[in-house]
């Protein structure tokens, strides 16, 4: 939900709890079974950093915010850990012991690639404006609070890698 949604939700007067939940590791499963069967990880994202989640503590820190007392008007930012998309790689191959390598391009040579490809235009069009998002730090979470509503230390990447790709 958009946060102009949120500030009308919240100007009505009626209860309300936000839970924003960031980027999913297990959004990476398609482009990462690419690289482990030999695709490079391609990306126009630069430097910029995603806080990867795991999705079931996602699951938990919702059920404990929905089962639990305390928490009306409030909003919840659950996020993990901030990576940039070499320390993501370098967090799969740790994992998978390959060594996919990084290409980093720019927006339009990362486009024209998955055009190529085949990827659909529509497609084409939300990775790019997912990129930008990420390369301008709109996935990096300045802080969480992943850990404080379940009680215990959220999964790392590394982690969910793990129990990812079995």
């Amino acid at each position: 939900m958009d946060r102009i949604r949120e500030n009308i939700i919240k100007e009505s007067g009626i209860p309300y709890v936000f839970v924003h939940n960031n980027w999913y590791v297990e959004n990476e499963l398609i482009t990462i079974q690419q690289c482990l069967n030999g695709a490079p990880w391609v990306t126009s994202a630069g430097e910029g950093k995603v806080a990867w989640v795991y999705r079931p503590d996602l699951g938990e820190a919702t059920a404990n915010v929905l089962a639990g007392e305390g928490h009306d008007n409030k909003a919840y930012e659950l996020a993990g850990e901030n990576l940039t998309q070499q320390q993501f790689v370098d967090a799969i191959n740790e994992v998978t012991g390959k060594e996919i390598p990084l290409l980093a391009v720019d927006s339009e040579v990362h486009s024209k690639m998955l055009k190529e490809a085949g990827v659909p235009e529509e497609f084409v069009s939300m990775n790019s404006m997912i990129q930008k998002g990420i390369s301008e730090g709109g996935l990096e979470a300045p802080h969480s609070d992943l850990e404080m509503l379940p009680g215990r230390k959220p999964t790392t990447v590394k982690e969910a890698l793990q129990i990812l790709l079995k």
